[in-house]
């Protein structure tokens, strides 16, 4: 009901990091939160693949990637699965180690060689996502049964515990194996499929999609972001000579090298744009040529001459995200 996508916060990321100066402050910190973002997503992608296991997956009803406003705040779920028989909640983890969940202080544990730090318990987490899905689900599904699965992405993970059984936290690889289970479980109907498509679409429209101003967040300045095309082979500066772009540097030659450029004005800066915004930005000096850009680049416009403002694709989130060797493992 809905497909998980790359989130803005990652794309946002990958934009700065395209156009800081490594010498820049702020360029570690981004690094880091980019590489920490793209370890958690990869984590939830692995919910995705392991749920096409399923069967008579026409039975389950999967919402991916839920934002959901609640008493002045807001809640986020990974994956919720409704069935006519319960609706589960699946929080997922992907963090190096051997972990051990503490049932005694509601903590888990990270043991890293020699050290270990403390993360939010993804139990209770869970358990306060059913919480707040449970109240505001109240009218429409009173008597459904609510439960959770917190899914550990890499099976290289140990898991540990002071308890003897931890009957919701499973690897994401045994996570079908879980659900048909619960399947087992819960064998009475208590809501018709009609109900859950209208639960499906309530939770849809409640949906928030977090709307974040990257250069406040990590104390940027315009000023600090770095102006004309870069190369992608060697960074170095691209000049336009006819329709191409030529790298002062490697000679590395695109006839689209400013396409990403564009792109990346709009998830860092604001989502509409100018023919002087552009010329500024891709530091070139024709008006002509800034307009043959901005029109040959099928983008939605407004206005006309000078006011003419030019606006964002309807979405910038790609439908995949490809991990480099090595990507794919925990924080």
């Amino acid at each position: 009901m809905k497909e998980r996508t790359i989130p803005l916060r990652i794309l946002k990321d990958e934009a700065l990091l395209r156009n800081l100066s490594p010498q820049c402050p702020a360029y570690p910190v981004i690094e880091n939160d980019y590489y920490r973002r793209k370890a958690g997503y990869w984590g939830e992608t692995q919910i995705d693949y392991y749920l096409r296991l399923l069967p008579h997956q026409n039975k389950y009803y999967i919402l991916n990637d839920l934002r959901i406003p609640f008493q002045g705040s807001f809640f986020q779920i990974d994956s919720l699965i409704l069935t006519t028989r319960y609706c589960l909640v699946i929080e997922s983890k992907n963090i190096k180690g051997i972990l051990f969940f503490d049932g005694v202080f509601d903590q888990l544990i990270r043991i890293n060689g020699d050290t270990e730090e403390a993360f939010e318990d993804p139990i209770t987490q869970a358990q306060n996502i059913l919480l707040q899905l449970q109240a505001i689900l109240l009218k429409l599904i009173p008597n459904l049964p609510f439960d959770y699965i917190v899914s550990v992405a890499s099976n290289k993970t140990i898991l540990k515990s002071d308890v003897k059984t931890i009957k919701r936290v499973c690897h994401a690889s045994s996570l079908v194996q879980k659900i048909i289970k619960l399947d087992d479980y819960y064998t009475d109907d208590v809501i018709q499929t009609f109900e859950i498509e209208e639960v499906c679409n309530f939770l849809l429209k409640l949906h928030s999609p977090e709307q974040q101003n990257i250069l406040e967040i990590y104390r940027l300045k315009e000023r600090d972001i770095l102006k004309g095309v870069l190369c992608q082979k060697c960074r170095g500066k691209m000049e336009l000579v006819n329709v191409r772009w030529i790298c002062c540097h490697c000679g590395n030659c695109s006839q689209d090298a400013h396409l990403q450029k564009l792109m990346d004005y709009f998830l860092i800066f604001r989502p509409s744009i100018t023919n002087k915004q552009l010329r500024t930005f891709l530091e070139i000096t024709s008006r002509r040529v800034a307009y043959r850009i901005l029109t040959s680049s099928q983008l939605t416009w407004s206005g006309e001459g000078k006011a003419r403002v030019y606006f964002a694709p309807t979405s910038l989130v790609p439908a995949n995200m490809t991990f480099g060797e090595g990507e794919q493992y925990e924080i």
